[in-house]
């Protein structure tokens, strides 16, 4: 992934959780959201927003692991 893609997604990914956490106030203001994760094609994004940070992971999913069932 290049350094614009990497740019490009960081804010997608800053949108979606502004959203997500207001969303989460708004069902009930006591509650703050901790974790986001979900999961794209090749892809699985896990989010831990903080006050004055935010952790972003980009994890890639290996191809032989899809489908495969939980053990």
């Amino acid at each position: 992934m290049t350094k614009a893609e990497d740019a490009k997604l960081t804010g997608y990914i800053n949108q979606l959780v502004d959203k997500a956490r207001s969303v989460v106030r708004d069902v009930d203001p006591a509650n703050d959201m901790t974790l986001l994760r979900f999961t794209l094609k090749r892809h699985e994004i896990l989010v831990a927003p903080g006050k004055n940070f935010r952790i972003i992971v980009l994890q890639e999913i290996n191809k032989s692991e899809e489908g495969a069932k939980p053990t």
